[in-house]
């Protein structure tokens, strides 16, 4: 959503490569602090 406001709406956000995204990312954790669910 910031990417989006970040580039004047420029950016769609699109939750089907979002799903896509994050379940290509499941059981990755980003950030070390970052907890895993």
């Amino acid at each position: 959503m910031r990417l989006q406001i970040a580039s004047g709406g420029v950016l769609k956000y699109d939750p089907i490569a979002y799903d896509q995204y994050k379940a290509k990312r499941k059981g990755k954790v980003n950030h070390e602090n970052q907890s895993s669910d």
